[in-house]
């Protein structure tokens, strides 16, 4: 639905709702939003959905959850009213289009349409395709015959569609029914909403002046935009934040032997400040924190999604915490950890934190906040790397264009392509080196270099075990080699020594490969991750592919890489990340 037509109509029902139908329902703000939280305690993708509503509300962006609910509302109810009929009824479509659809992609290799498809209809295939329908085959195939019936390919398709019922989050709609009839209208939903509004935000209790030692707990501290450098409290005691972050508590088991979440113990000695606790984790967490003599704890902030499922123990008392919507990070290193700090920070009124403590697993003896080292900001780091950087004025000529982006290697000019080399020949013309069909399919290109001396050209993939393609030029003959799994993050051609040199690739484990021109290994050097100033901050170590290096230029031993991260992965600075490496020393040094 439109979202210009959408504002109108939210308008239109919301005049109706909150000036006619304010006293139908029995139900309280409160009675609604523990409806709301039952509900999404079924199901985490439901969670999720319900946990970042209240969290908008809470922040005063009402209309814009009146405009996605109401949206979402009439594509399951057209018509205005909502039932548990009309929402399963919707999945059953949905999962019937989803079917359909899975169906299609296969029946057009079914070539004599029996509803089938046969190992002599599977043998035409090549490349994607004979790939998509072996892969098909793997799990479809139940009497491992080689075909694929008609009765196999309907299983397949209804498993398949089944999977579109556990994405269908829309059970939380049916917590607006206010008057318990079974049905809920757009007005009921719209004054739910408006309820919802009234409702005070999480944690928002008053200042309470007992020290919480005694196991009151108050709060005194807003999200703020304000970023103080030497923010206080009401009482005048400076504000420290501390930032704890885990993904999971211990497990342990209880007496009839299942498994369990273990509490996760911090304890505080932080006397004469306010202190502020900003707690992380990605699994349902216990708390249990202990303050010493003479520390105050004036909040906790928790992330939206240990709303329903997470509480904090304070000196032997369950506290009410604040919510907010925050990325979580549970190691100082890496790409999460800045915007955890900086969105913990704005929520805490404070510039940056004190301390940061972290673990994947909650170690067992649990956190003990008694330091206040401070935490770098974001901006701090990176001024720092700078401090330390090579300037680019220092570097060769050669090197210092190739960084201005004054000039390229030659294999700049060339890319590798399902269809072979596309590049621009030395008259400035487009041309296409076709790769022949007996040649292994192009899959995942890393990079290209070129010897223009030499004619010739070279092209890296990483699909499957890795080729090394080769295209002579003059001859007009192409060559393939097995990169036996050794994963390249890009090719460079040295004409100085007449080698070629291969990168490390996203998974960083394959060094520096110096190789002969039919690809014979000649020499490698390892340099770990670490060793790279600030690039572990552009990724997230442990949980996905470190950032390929591409070569920029080389000369002599020195080798130009710019850092490259993954396609979709979250950069932590807009920094270009360009480093200096020796081949002969390992030595690495980050150019700015």
């Amino acid at each position: 639905m439109n979202f210009g037509i959408l504002r109108p109509i939210a308008s239109t029902f919301l005049s109706v709702a909150f000036g006619l139908f304010v006293t139908t329902a029995s139900a309280t703000p409160v009675d609604l939003q523990q409806k709301l939280l039952e509900t999404a305690a079924r199901d985490p993708m439901l969670e999720r959905q319900v946990m970042q509503m209240l969290s908008l509300i809470e922040q005063g962006q009402l209309d814009q959850v009146v405009q996605l609910t109401v949206k979402q509302f009439f594509e399951l109810a057209p018509r205005g009213t909502l039932s548990e009929a009309v929402i399963e009824a919707s999945k059953k479509k949905t999962i019937a289009t989803a079917r359909a659809r899975f169906l299609a992609q296969y029946l057009g290799y079914d070539l004599d349409g029996d509803g089938a498809i046969s190992k002599i209809e599977m043998s035409g295939l090549y490349g994607n395709e004979a790939a998509k329908v072996v892969t098909l085959l793997g799990t479809a195939d139940l009497n491992n015959d080689g075909d694929i019936s008609v009765e196999e390919l309907k299983k397949a398709a209804t498993d398949q569609a089944g999977q579109q019922r556990n994405r269908y989050h829309v059970g939380y709609l049916m917590a607006f029914d206010l008057d318990e009839d079974g049905v809920v209208g757009v007005e009921e939903l719209l004054k739910g909403l408006r309820m919802l509004e009234a409702l005070e935000p999480t944690g928002s209790k008053p200042q309470d002046t007992t020290n919480a030692t005694n196991g009151t707990f108050s709060l005194s501290v807003e999200e703020t935009e304000a970023t103080d450098l030497n923010p206080t409290n009401a009482d005048g005691l400076p504000i420290e934040l501390h930032m704890v972050g885990i993904y999971e508590p211990r497990k342990g088991r209880n007496e009839d032997g299942l498994s369990r979440s273990e509490p996760v113990s911090i304890k505080v000695d932080r006397s004469g400040v306010s202190v502020v606790l900003v707690l992380g984790s990605y699994r349902p967490t216990r708390w249990v924190i202990e303050t010493s003599t003479g520390t105050q704890v004036d909040s906790v902030i928790m992330a939206d999604r240990n709303r329903v499922r997470g509480e904090v123990i304070l000196n032997g008392e369950k506290v009410s915490v604040t919510y907010r919507d925050l990325p979580l990070a549970y190691n100082s290193r890496g790409n999460r950890f800045q915007p955890f700090h900086e969105t913990a920070s704005r929520a805490a009124g404070v510039r940056n934190a004190t301390s940061f403590q972290g673990s994947y697993k909650a170690p067992e003896e649990g956190f003990v906040i008694a330091d206040a080292p401070g935490v770098p900001t974001r901006t701090e780091v990176e001024a720092e790397l700078t401090a330390q950087a090579l300037p680019a004025a220092e570097l060769s000529p050669r090197l210092k264009n190739a960084f201005e982006s004054k000039t390229q290697a030659p294999g700049s000019k060339w890319t590798l392509r399902e269809e072979g080399f596309v590049g621009v020949d030395e008259n400035g013309k487009t041309v296409l080196h076709k790769l022949p069909l007996e040649a292994p399919e192009v899959s995942w290109p890393m990079g290209t270099a070129h010897d223009p001396a030499g004619q010739q050209i070279w092209g890296v993939t990483l699909g499957g075990e890795g080729y090394l393609y080769r295209y002579d030029i003059a001859k007009n003959k192409w060559s393939a080699r097995s990169m036996n799994n050794v994963d390249a993050g890009g090719l460079i051609f040295d004409s100085k020594t007449g080698t070629l040199i291969a990168t490390p690739g996203p998974h960083g484990r394959s060094g520096y490969l110096v190789m002969d021109t039919s690809g014979k290994l000649l020499s490698k050097l390892e340099i770990d991750s670490t060793e790279y100033p600030g690039l572990i901050n552009t990724y997230d170590p442990g949980n996905g592919p470190n950032p390929r290096l591409v070569p920029i230029m080389i000369d002599g031993d020195l080798l130009l890489v710019r850092a490259e991260p993954p396609q979709g992965s979250l950069r932590n600075s807009g920094s270009r990340w360009v480093y200096l490496v020796n081949l002969q020393s390992g030595k690495v040094r980050l150019v700015r």
